[in-house]
Formats: structure tokens, sequence, C-alpha cells
């Protein structure tokens, strides 16, 4: 049940960053603006590219959960992945 919540606020996620993007590029604010604007869009590229990679193995996760019974290290790999996201 919680792999599923955090599938679907990850998807959440990149749906409003995916808006976002949308609605400052329709505003003029572009990667070549500016530095800021190049660097911006780098950074929460970067970010919302590990939220992609981390939403990929919760559903290999979610779906091969009958075969991974008493296998930890791929659980605790996407849970580590996963809360790094979150610092970075």
């Amino acid at each position: 049940m919680w792999l599923i919540a955090t599938m679907v606020l990850g998807t959440l996620f990149l749906a409003l960053h995916a808006w976002e993007w949308m609605h400052l590029w329709e505003k003029g604010f572009t990667i070549s603006s500016n530095m800021y604007g190049t660097g911006f869009y780098m950074l929460t590229g970067v970010h919302a590219s590990h939220v992609i990679v981390g939403i990929g193995m919760q559903l290999v996760l979610l779906l091969t959960s009958g075969k991974a019974l008493g296998r930890i290290t791929p659980i605790k790999a996407a849970s580590y992945y996963w809360h790094f996201v979150d610092l970075a």
C-alpha cells in the first residue's frame, strides 16, 4: 500500500513539475533565457529524472514482489535510492 502511495505521489510530483515547466516556458522563461534559467532547468531536470528512475525501481519491485520474497537487497537498494532523491 505504501509503495503504491509513494508511486502515486511521485507521479503527481512529475505531473505538477511538467505543468510548472510549461507555464514558465510560455511566459518566456526558458533554458536559454539567462544563467538562472539554465541552472533552474538543469537542477530541476536532474531531480525529475531521479524521480522517474525511482518510480521505475518501485514499479519493478511492485511487479516482482511475489518473486522477491526473502530477498531484502533489492528492496533496500530502491529505498536508499528513493531517500537519496528526497535529499537531492
